[in-house]
């Protein structure tokens, strides 16, 4: 915001990313979101708007899909060489429009 430390700007711009493990909690972290950011503009004084763009849903892995390919990665590569991740990775793809239609 502004081109100058010492000048209040007449706008702000913020660009996040938002990356969850199911559609749940995404609906939970967007409302948490805009109550914060409205709560903040109110605090302040000021008016915000939200152009709040979701451009990819959650990547989640059909559970007896995710299990059998693991078996399979164990099987070809070993035990030793195939794990379960013990927390989910945030990627962000495309993926998850795949996993949608088909698990």
């Amino acid at each position: 915001a502004g081109t100058a430390a010492n000048v209040i700007p007449a706008t702000a711009h913020f660009d996040a990313t938002v990356r969850t493990f199911s559609d749940t909690a995404h609906a939970t972290v967007r409302a948490a979101f805009e109550r914060t950011v409205h709560g903040v503009a109110a605090a302040h004084g000021v008016r915000a708007e939200i152009d709040y763009v979701e451009q990819y849903p959650p990547t989640v892995n059909h559970p007896d899909e995710a299990a059998f390919a693991l078996a399979t990665a164990r099987d070809i590569l070993g035990a030793d060489h195939a794990f379960e991740a013990p927390k989910p990775m945030a990627g962000s793809e495309d993926f998850s429009f795949v996993l949608r239609e088909v698990p």
